[in-house]
This record gives C-alpha cells, structure tokens and sequence, in this order.
C-alpha cells in the first residue's frame, strides 16, 4: 500500500491539497532496455550480455509484501542463464548487473541452464541463493533453499510465454514462498534482516540477468504496484493522501468502508477521512483467487526527532557527528537540514564535520499547516580536549629488579584512561593503570584517552635491559691439608664480563655454611665448596657446585677418647718408658702429632707441682729437674688443642704410678 506524497507518512485530515500517488519506479542498467509499459528486455540474444532493473524505493523487510512481476525467458531451450530476483543493501544505483556483483544479498533465482558444478539438477527450476553464490552445495553460506523444478511436470522455463511470479514475504514467520504461474513452488524459513543483512531492514530490489554464452532474450514487466498494498500509512492533518492498491491486471477493487475514500472502485482512491481509521480492499487477481487486504491509516501531527550521539566533534567519531533524523513518517517526509541558516542537506541524515548551528526542518508535501511540519535544533561543537601525559623516568630491568615500576603521570580525573602498551618489552601485570610495571626492556607507551571525547595523548620511555650473567673460570686448590698443612686456597679463578663487579661467596656443599667472601678462598677443612658470584651492578649470580674440592692427607682421631696412661715404667727398656696419651684402637698412633698444644702438670701426693711443659707436644720420661722421679703415686693434669681436621680441645686428670 503506498499513498500519494514523496514519503510514507502518518496524517490525513482535511483533504486541500490532493497529491499524486506513488508509484514505484525503475531503473535499468547494463545492457537492459526499456521496452514501455513497464516491461524490460535483460539481455538482448546476444552473448556476453549483463542487464539489471532496480526499483527506485527500497522495501521495508520488518513489513510483508507480494512482490508480482512477469518473466519470460525466451524461447530457446538453455539459451541464457536464467533471471534472479536480487535483494541488496548498495542501492538502486550500484553497479552491479549480476547477482554475482553483490557479496552481501540474497536471491530467488529462476534457473533454465543446468551447471552441475553448482549442485543445480536437470530440470528448469527455483531456488533461494545468498551473497553472490549460485552454488546449492554449501548450506547456509551461499543457500538457503532449493533447487526445485520450476513446474510440478518438470517443464521447461523457456516457451517464449510470460510467466506469473509472485514472491511473498512474511516478516512474522518469517518465511518466504515462490509463487510461479499460480503455484507455490518454493516455501523457506528464514530471517533476512539478521541472517542476510547483519540487522538492516531497508534493501533494495531488482531483477538481473546474463546470457555468457547463450542467445535467449529475457524480459521483466513490473507495475508501480508491484510489492503489493501497504499494511500501514501515516497522514499528516490538512494534506490528502492517496492509497494504492496492489494486484497484477486487476480492472476492479473494492475499498471498505466506502465513504473513506473518494471512489471505493479504484486502485488508488483518495483518503477522504480525518482520523485514523482502519480500510480493506478487496481485488480478484490473476489466478483467480480473491485477495483482501487491510490498510492502517494513521492520522497524526508530524513530529521529527533529531537523534546524534552528543552534540560534539570529537575523536571517537573522527570529528564527524552523524545526525538521523526520525519521525513515524518515515522517508515521505521532506527534510532540510541548515547550517547556520544555510541550506546543506535534504537527505534523512546528515553528517556535520565542522561546528554549527544546525537545524532540521520536515514538512509534509503539499501542505502548509503548521501540524505538517516539525523543527529540531543542535549546536555543535569541538571537542578535542587531552590530558597531559608522562610516562617517566628510564629505568634498566635486572636480575635483582626483574620488574620496573613505569612511573607514568597523568590528570587525576576519572576521564582519564591509561593504557601502558609496548611491542618489544613485556608488561607484569594490569596495564589499564598509570603506573605498571616493565618485565623486559624496550619502548614503554602511556597511552590516556579522554572518556568523554576520546582523544589521546601518550608518551614513551625506554627502559633498558641488564640480565648479563657472571661467566666463571674456575682456578685450583693449591695443596692438600695435612696436620703440617692447615690451610690451602684457590688460586687461578677468572670472572667475565670483566667490567662488571663480581662478589664472591664460598660456601660448604654440605651444609650450606659460608666459608669466605673473597675471590681465592681459603680452606682449612676437606670437602666440597660451592661458590656463588654476583655482579654487584645487576644483581644477576652464577652459582657453580663443586667449585673447589680440598683434599687432606691428615689422620684425624675423635680425641674425646682420649685416654691417659695410668702407669710407666722408666727404665729405657723401650716399652712404657714415657706418659703417652692414646686413642683406643689407635695405640700405635702418636696423638701428640695432631695436638697444635699440649700442657701436662705432674705433682706429688702432696700437691706439689714436680712438672710442667711449655705447651708443646712432649712425651713426659719420668723426670722432675732432670732427675728421674722416686717410684709411687703422682697426679697428672693435661690440656690440649688440636686443629688439625677440626679443633679438638680437652682437659684430662689421673693418678700415675711410676714403677722402677
């Protein structure tokens, strides 16, 4: 159902100003060829030739329609490649002649040629294809239904005859089906806007054509009526609105109620009414099947809005402001769009690119009633506002600071968003905050956005990298331990990079205890020493097991069993001549050899001190003041300390009887 004025609107009161209904219209491209009386040829016989008809008004997908026309595709058998009713989004003007131009569409092709490549089968017949394809074979991508033979018995498209086709759309299913010559050939489930058209509502429609390498001429007759009666019209009081009617050579329609329009017979009566009210009409089509249809005239003051995200130039709409406007009257209304009082636009939408005083105006063709016009006004404006930006001081990520905090700076105002970025360092952790911090060297960028406009500022450090490892050439133990040797040292020892400043740790590979800090250690116990270096300028160690093994060819006894004799027998005969401490099991052993000192007293029964050494290792013979001591009893008192292998200390008493 379409109505008289350039748009669809919602008002018909007082009807002063009769306008003319319309009608669709149509556009040929390519090799098509306006025939009159609607009709137009495709392609013309000749191979290599492309046509295309566009219809000038786009279709509402979220309202039903009966799209009628009649094909004829010529008479010679699998002499072209058929005709495709296409719906597209790029408009009546595009370029396209096939339906193979339009990467996003969809199509109800009417097939006379068969490619098998294409899945199509023998048979002249129907199917729904999407998005340029005419492959059957690869589901919802290029396909949604079909193929089916054109006729129930299989006969052939091409009889030089022309051919009813009714395409009917409805949205609420929705579900489309394929009328040819009066029968339903092709029915599918499918939602267009979303599925096809990714949410747009508004297409454009045609019919195009192709004869590669073939000669039929093909044709297409349309009517301004051809999508069938509008289900709802808006009429703006004091303007007449025209109602049109569908229906392919219907000579007779009946409109109900009759007193609201100006003759009930016609195709397209004048609305004579002043409310909103609700028509049916009535017409027998061409298969003989009578057809009503309900119309919904909405009558209503005009009202636009003037819908824009905010009012600024700014960076997140590249400093183009998209401003839309909306109205329940739709794309009848006239819209004229001023920039500071100069006329710039009469599209629905209009897009600002410099600041202004903008301002809307529609009106309702052929009338002057102020409830026939609205206005919308904005004052636009720049907003290009940053923030200031700091990202730093430089910094060097090491081994004892593996993780550097990027100091950055920023407003502290909650509009501004911190971004830390980098494409050859590495961030630890959040980076949606001004200070974060660097895991690796490089280029560090703070990026801030303005919330309210989005517009960035940023600023970049660079942070530097040290992770250099002390490289260590081990020297050699100069000796071995023994009781005359106590202590040996690493000689030899070499650290690189020799820029760096290396701190050396020894430690016992046993126990974990440090031994000394010094690069040529010194060792006074066997065993294993595990030495750590770490450059003093990155913290960065090297720890080397078995860095040094120190070796003793020293007897060691457990002197806590140590046992003092408790006789001798001076008399030089060689055997127990002298008092000589022993270990049990080692009697052959000279202790003495591992004491570094050794105190023994001698004294009488009565207290008196008879001897006393200089604390060095000495076998006492028997002797006070040169003079061999009388036969009896006497109390010895003995110190030591020995190094050698450990300290070993102790303090033993007995009493010694000296036999002669």
């Amino acid at each position: 159902m379409r109505f008289s004025s350039t748009l669809s609107l919602a008002v018909a009161l007082a009807l002063t100003l009769p306008a003319t209904a319309q009608l669709s219209t149509y556009s040929p491209t390519g090799t098509a060829v306006s025939l009159g009386d609607g009709c137009v040829e495709l392609t013309s016989g000749e191979n290599g030739t492309s046509g295309a008809v566009w219809a000038n008004e786009a279709i509402d997908l979220t309202q039903p329609f009966h799209l009628q026309t009649k094909l004829n595709f010529g008479s010679v058998n699998h002499g072209a490649e058929g005709v495709v009713l296409v719906f597209q989004t790029e408009g009546p003007d595009a370029a396209g002649t096939s339906y193979t131009d339009f990467s996003t569409s969809f199509g109800v092709e009417f097939d006379t040629r068969q490619q098998a490549e294409f899945g199509d089968i023998e048979a002249d017949h129907i199917a729904m294809i999407n998005h340029g394809s005419y492959a059957h074979l690869d589901g919802p991508a290029t396909f949604t239904a079909g193929p089916v033979a054109a006729f129930v018995n299989s006969g052939n498209l091409e009889d030089g005859e022309d051919h009813l086709v009714d395409v009917v759309w409805d949205p609420a299913g929705p579900e489309m089906t394929v009328h040819l010559d009066c029968d339903a050939r092709l029915v599918a489930s499918i939602d267009l806007i979303n599925d096809i058209f990714d949410g747009e509502r508004f297409v454009w429609w045609g019919f195009t054509a192709e004869a590669s390498d073939a000669i039929n001429v093909e044709r297409v007759c349309l009517t301004g009526n051809a999508t069938g009666t509008d289900t709802e019209i808006y009429a703006c009081p004091e303007a007449a609105v025209q109602l049109v009617a569908g229906g392919l050579d219907v000579t007779e329609y009946t409109w109900s109620p009759s007193n609201a329009v100006s003759d009930a017979t016609l195709q397209a009566p004048m609305y004579t009414g002043v409310v909103s009210n609700t028509l049916s009409v009535t017409y027998t089509n061409q298969c003989g099947l009578e057809i009503t249809d309900e119309v919904h005239v909405v009558v209503d003051e005009v009202t636009v809005e003037l819908a824009s995200d905010g009012n600024a130039l700014n960076c997140t709409n590249d400093q183009t402001l998209t401003c839309a406007a909306e109205s329940d009257f739709g794309a009848y209304l006239d819209y004229a769009w001023y920039v500071n009082n100069a006329l710039v636009s009469n599209d629905m939408t209009f897009a600002a690119t410099a600041p202004g005083h903008v301002t809307l105006e529609v009106t309702y063709p052929g009338t002057e009633s102020l409830l026939c016009k609205d206005e919308q006004d904005l004052q636009v404006v720049v907003d290009t506002a940053t923030f200031d930006v700091s990202a730093g001081l430089p910094g060097t990520v090491t081994c004892s600071n593996p993780a550097i905090e990027l100091l950055g700076t920023t407003a502290n105002d909650p509009n501004a968003l911190a971004q830390w970025t980098t494409e050859d360092g590495a961030i630890d952790g959040d980076s949606d905050v001004v200070t974060a911090y660097a895991a690796a060297g490089g280029t560090y960028v703070l990026t801030v956005t303005n919330a309210e406009n989005g517009c960035t500022s940023f600023d970049s450090v660079v942070i530097d990298e040290d992770m250099e490892m002390p490289e260590v050439t081990l020297g050699y133990v100069d000796g071995t331990l023994d009781c005359n040797v106590s202590q040996v040292s690493m000689v030899g020892l070499e650290v690189f990079p020799q820029e760096y400043t290396p701190m050396y740790t020894w430690m016992s590979a046993e126990t974990g205890e440090v031994i000394s800090t010094q690069s040529e250690a010194t060792f006074t116990e066997a065993g294993a020493y595990t030495l750590q270096v770490e450059f003093l300028e990155n913290g960065c160690t090297t720890t080397t097991k078995q860095a040094a093994e120190v070796h003793s060819n020293a007897e060691v006894l457990d002197l806590s069993e140590l046992v003092l004799p408790n006789v001798i027998t001076p008399d030089n005969n060689g055997s127990n001549d002298r008092f000589l401490p022993f270990v049990p099991g080692h009697e052959d052993t000279n202790v003495l050899t591992m004491m570094d000192e050794y105190h023994i007293q001698v004294f009488n029964r009565w207290g008196t001190l008879l001897f006393e050494n200089n604390g060095q290792p000495l076998q006492w013979d028997g002797r006070a003041s040169g003079t061999l001591v009388d036969p009896g009893s006497y109390i010895v008192s003995v110190q030591y300390l020995a190094t050698c292998g450990g300290e070993q200390s102790g303090q033993l008493r007995t009493t010694l009887e000296v036999i002669r």
